[in-house]
This record gives structure tokens, sequence and C-alpha cells, in this order.
């Protein structure tokens, strides 16, 4: 499946604050606070590398975009290596294009980069007393990203893309759409 992803992991806390220093005048600085946090934990996604550099015709019929030959397993995750944008993943040179078949390396037999996410709030109630008893004004702050840590999407499949094959960059691919973003329709 190409939504086989193993291990998914969403955890959500959110907790009123024991009010401090009650009865004094500090405690007043000290009540009706709350934290709260959504971390996410997912492994990746399974994905294909394709041989795209031509079609193999294999007798009469045709196959577009076959699997590419595995040489050796050992080095087809190399070391992630820092790259502009991203982090070379895979290792072209485990690889090798196909001419009349269709490959050895099954198809979604890799994973991807898995991500993780923590986002924190911190917020504080006052009591409006114009708004009648229930009557309530929240400030929040919220840190998105908490980690500061950029999650990696599947690496570049495509075996015939000499310069981006392995690539696996940080952020959204596609284009950038105009606004209102229309992209997931």
């Amino acid at each position: 499946s190409d939504y086989d992803q193993r291990h998914n992991l969403v955890l959500f806390s959110y907790w009123n604050l024991p009010a401090a220093f009650q009865g004094s005048r500090a405690g007043v600085l000290f009540r009706d606070w709350t934290l709260a946090g959504l971390a996410a934990f997912r492994s990746g996604l399974p994905y294909t590398v394709i041989d795209n550099s031509s079609p193999v015709i294999p007798g009469s019929g045709v196959v577009i975009n076959p699997r590419p030959d595995l040489i050796n397993p050992n080095p087809v995750l190399s070391s992630p290596v820092t790259i502009p944008g991203g982090k070379q993943l895979l290792n072209p040179a485990a690889f090798a294009g196909v001419s009349d078949s269709i490959g050895t390396l099954g198809r979604n037999s890799l994973i991807g980069p898995g991500i993780y996410n923590i986002d924190l709030s911190v917020a504080r109630s006052f009591g409006i007393p114009w708004f009648g008893e229930s009557g309530r004004l929240t400030l929040r702050a919220d840190a998105f990203n908490f980690l500061n840590h950029a999650n990696l999407n599947n690496p570049d499949p495509l075996l015939g893309d000499t310069n981006t094959f392995g690539q696996a960059q940080f952020g959204r691919l596609g284009d950038p759409s105009g606004f209102p973003a229309v992209s997931p329709l």
C-alpha cells in the first residue's frame, strides 16, 4: 500500500496549572494558567524507485517506468549527506537501469524518513465581570514546531534524474498555488 505508515503516535495534553501562592498578592499572577501540547511521531511512507530513463519493450508489450535492478542492498541507503534544501538519502550506485525486463527491486520496498513535531501552548484566563459570572477573556501564546526541526519528504525516486535522484527535500514539494490555496483540490 502507498499509505502503509507503520507507526503513528499522536499525543495531546491539556493541563490546568494549580494556583500557587494562594491567599497572597502574588497569587493573582499564578492562577488560571493552562498548558497544552500536541506531539506527532510518525514513521515514513513507502516508495518505489523507478527507472524512468527509457521504457522497456519486452516482446509486444511496453513497460513504462520499470523498477531498476538492485545491485547491492548494503549501500542503498547512504548515510544522509546534507545538500542545499535537504539531504541525499539514496546512493545511485546501488541501482542499475534495466534493458528488457522489470528490475529486481520490489514495489514500495523502501521507507522514507519519518517525522516528529511538537506544538506547545500557554494560556491565561481572566474573569470579565460585565460579561456575567461565566464571562472570561483568554490570552494564549502558541509555539508551532517547538523543536525547530525540519522534516524531510520522501527522496526523489526517479533513477533517470541525475541531479536530484535520492534527494529528500525539506518541506512540501510542488508548485506554489495562488491565493486561496487550491493544491489540496
